[in-house]
């Protein structure tokens, strides 16, 4: 799966971030935090790496840090989704594991196991300390998530054993010169040209790197940017296409329908009327109005 990394802000050194979304649609990303996904009401459809899950209420994922993923709401589901995301230099439990767990959990096995309400409290527990910060917050996420995923592996692992590959995106530091400045710049003209004088290689030799850190060549990167920003644009403005093509940095109409069809499996038009078919639509659950409801906003990451 093609993905764009993203880094995630915090406001203080206790990287754990929470959240939930209605009507999630998100494209392919990967990020080092680990991120436990919770169904909360509805179905949806989560992939991670290869594999696409179809999920429903009360269902748990466990999608390992830089490991691909994204979420695809159904037209006509009314759907929430609750996401934690930790970073793996917080916990001693999670830098020692070996994450071989199954990353889709029904209720079904939760139940069976009885970690349905365990899974419940988590969610409602972390959310409550990381939005009030009473005193010892910190330490009572740290135990809790750390409960949780000691019995997550004990009932979860995946049997017989798999090796666990080595983060394929671990070496990003060259080529997160390149991935900030897109960010930063997307709507703006960006060559390779560019690109390679910030990683400090010749345009052939940045070309090949970059790829090799990502698994996308730069201008399916930059591209997949792009239609991330004019997907934000889609939701939360009234901007028509054409105006949101040229704010994305594309120079006509027509190459902007070609690029979003290929990135989404959608036309720009196709995609927004899939929005107003969904029931109340793009609103998050915890976020302000004015809040996207998919997880590329400006506020959590850059």
């Amino acid at each position: 799966m093609n993905a764009i990394f993203e880094q995630r802000k915090y406001d203080s050194d206790f990287h754990v971030w929470t959240h939930s979304y209605r009507n999630l649609y998100s494209l392919p990303h990967y990020h080092p935090e680990i991120q436990i996904i919770r169904i909360r009401e509805g179905c949806t459809n989560i992939t991670i790496h290869k594999d696409t899950y179809f999920c429903h209420a009360g269902d748990i994922l466990f999608c390992r840090g830089s490991e691909p993923h994204s979420v695809c709401s159904i037209p006509g589901q009314n759907c929430i989704v609750d996401f934690i995301a930790i970073s793996p230099t917080v916990f001693r439990y999670i830098t020692r594991a070996n994450y071989q767990v199954k990353r889709h959990i029904p209720l079904e096995e939760l139940e069976k196991e009885g970690m349905e309400e365990f899974s419940n409290q988590v969610f409602f527990i972390v959310q409550k300390e990381l939005k009030e910060k009473p005193f010892g917050y910190q330490e009572a996420i740290q135990s809790i998530l750390e409960l949780f995923l000691v019995y997550y592996t004990r009932y979860f692992l995946i049997d017989p054993p798999q090796k666990v590959e080595p983060p394929k995106y671990a070496n990003l530091i060259r080529v997160q010169k390149v991935m900030n400045y897109i960010e930063q710049n997307y709507s703006q003209e960006i060559t390779l040209k560019k690109a390679a004088e910030l990683m400090g290689y010749e345009p052939c030799h940045c070309s090949k790197m970059f790829k090799k850190l990502t698994g996308m060549n730069f201008i399916s990167y930059l591209n997949n940017v792009r239609i991330k920003k004019a997907i934000e644009k889609i939701h939360w403005t009234d901007h028509s296409i054409t105006q949101i093509a040229f704010e994305c940095g594309f120079h006509n109409v027509r190459n902007f329908n070609r690029v979003f069809k290929t990135v989404t499996g959608q036309s720009p038009t196709g995609f927004l009327n899939t929005i107003f078919q969904q029931t109340d639509c793009a609103q998050s659950e915890t976020s302000s109005q004015n809040s996207p409801a998919f997880i590329y906003f400006e506020e959590e990451w850059d």
